[in-house]
């Protein structure tokens, strides 16, 4: 009878590579509402989709994560910051409803020691997504942080209002293009929509901003991202301090719901905040 003596090691080379792509290419999928966020499971690396398809991913300034201590900056672009351990799935529940999260434990390069957290954190059932950055102890000579580092990936055209003047929102400052702001201190909500090009509104519409400590998380143009995080002008932050960023979408019109982020940026589970198209 005739054997191919070769079939058998090909089949299972094929399928050992089958599972090391696999194995390369997981990514843990957070979804609230009409966005998700894809975090590879390998480098950490993330993609923020709308309706499930990318609009944003981490692939710009700092590959999505840094921070500073002692006068310098350490980040995932240039090796000098590293995850600690794996990524720790959770689930939790604050003003704004029920979460499902994931969190990154981060450090120097060759150091144990934890010296920042970043946190997903996505609400099932509503639109809005959380970046939470986290310090569990005390540093000081601080030049900022990034978390998250947003770079577009929609394929078309996209615009942006950014508020602006006294408290954040007396004026509004357009540009027809993404990373069209200015960011710092007296800047407000980003809100972010495709170009209308044919009259008829757009079908989906977002906005970011601070949820907590509005006056040290600010947003600022990186050179290719939108880029989030603790400003450089402080100098200090104290054990457990913790910022937030949200994002929100336009609900679907045939689906109404609400979000939980309110102007001062405390949450309540009856504000609707979700921009309109």
């Amino acid at each position: 009878m005739f054997e191919e003596p070769h079939s058998k090691p090909l089949c299972l080379a094929l399928l050992f590579a089958c599972h090391v792509i696999q194995t390369c290419n997981s990514a843990h999928v957070l979804t609230s509402g009409r966005l998700s966020v894809s975090i590879d499971d390998h480098t950490r690396a993330y993609t923020v989709l709308v309706d499930g398809k990318s609009w944003f991913n981490s692939a710009g300034d700092d590959l999505g994560y840094s921070y500073s201590a002692d006068g310098e900056t350490f980040s995932v672009s240039d090796g000098t910051l590293n995850p600690i351990s794996s990524a720790t799935q959770g689930k939790g529940t604050d003003p704004a409803g029920d979460y499902e999260s994931m969190t990154l434990a981060w450090g120097q390069k060759g150091s144990s020691i934890v010296e920042f957290e970043t946190t997903f954190k996505a609400y099932p059932g509503r639109n809005a997504i959380v970046f939470q950055q986290r310090w569990p102890n005390a540093l000081s000579g601080l030049r900022g942080s990034v978390f998250p580092s947003l770079k577009q990936t929609y394929p078309g055209k996209l615009g942006t209002l950014e508020y602006c003047g006294s408290s954040c929102g007396f004026m509004v400052s357009g540009k027809p293009s993404f990373l069209g702001i200015s960011g710092g201190a007296s800047k407000g909500y980003i809100a972010i929509a495709p170009s209308d090009e044919s009259g008829a509104g757009t079908p989906v519409s977002l906005a970011i901003g601070p949820l907590t400590e509005h006056f040290s998380n600010q947003a600022r143009p990186g050179n290719t991202a939108l880029l989030y995080g603790l400003a450089s002008t402080f100098d200090f932050v104290p054990s457990n301090y913790t910022i937030e960023t949200v994002m929100v979408s336009s609900a679907d019109s045939s689906k109404p719901e609400r979000a939980s982020v309110p102007s001062n940026g405390e949450t309540h589970p009856d504000h609707d905040p979700t921009p309109k198209p």
